[in-house]
């Protein structure tokens, strides 16, 4: 089975989407897979959330899709992890729309670029921005498969019926079709109107949703503020326990079908 290319994407920003894809790209290197976490944010949070300054980004992930002559592995930065590596972002992500403007197939170029990188890899995660923008797409036409992270509250199923419409355009328009399955995300198992929200997300994902559930942990926003995935830090934290659980569960399955 060829490499397992795992975009995690909501265009609906604080829904545990950097969290889940730093902890869970940490937790499958754990399990003897080789992982590339890419971090397309012009946010950079993936990136400091591996204890990366931005601005000690020389070659990154803007250099890559921006520049003809960057193609090599020495883009790819190791982290506290052997088996993880990190591609990072800059807050230059930002202009790449523009200075791709005009680019032929500029909606797949990451796909183009990243593809010669992944040898030897079995998985790589996409952390995506909170936009439906050039960055997003790249990384729906890259992927294998679509991660969709969703807070347990309410209006947490608003705009999902959008993004599933962006999933059916870019296979009509760009003959890319990838599964998607949901995750819940920051969920409150004590409160009833969560409890509620969760069966209603189920439901709208019917059979595309991970049992796993994340739930609510503080653990989660520590870690990040240390720079670190909540593996290293508090590995004996509910979270870190439920994302190792989401890792078990993907890696016991096959690529997923449309």
């Amino acid at each position: 089975m060829g490499v397992r290319v795992l975009a995690v994407l909501n265009q609906k920003g604080g829904v545990g989407k950097t969290t889940t894809a730093i902890n869970l790209a940490c937790s499958l290197a754990r399990n003897n897979s080789k992982v590339l976490l890419v971090d397309l944010d012009p946010q950079s949070n993936a990136t400091i959330g591996l204890g990366v300054a931005p601005a000690d980004v020389k070659r990154g992930l803007f250099e890559l899709l921006t520049r003809e002559t960057i193609r090599t592995r020495h883009i790819l930065r190791e982290t506290m992890d052997p088996n993880l590596f990190l591609l990072a972002a800059t807050p230059n992500l930002a202009r790449v729309e523009s200075d791709l403007w005009g680019r032929v197939g500029r909606e797949m170029i990451l796909r183009e670029k990243l593809h010669p990188l992944l040898e030897g890899f079995q998985f790589a995660v996409l952390d995506c921005p909170p936009s439906m923008g050039l960055l997003s797409l790249n990384a729906i036409t890259s992927a294998t498969e679509l991660i969709i992270p969703v807070q347990t509250q309410f209006f947490a199923v608003k705009g999902l019926s959008q993004l599933i419409n962006t999933l059916a355009t870019v296979k009509k328009k760009l003959g890319h079709a990838v599964p998607f399955r949901g995750l819940a995300t920051l969920h409150d198992p004590g409160a009833r109107l969560n409890r509620m929200i969760l069966e209603d997300i189920r439901v709208f994902f019917k059979n595309r949703f991970f049992q796993t559930v994340i739930n609510w942990d503080i653990r989660l926003a520590e870690a990040a503020g240390l720079g670190q995935p909540i593996l290293h830090c508090f590995p004996d934290s509910q979270a870190c326990q439920e994302y190792q659980q989401l890792a078990l569960e993907l890696m016991g399955q096959h690529a997923w079908s449309v």
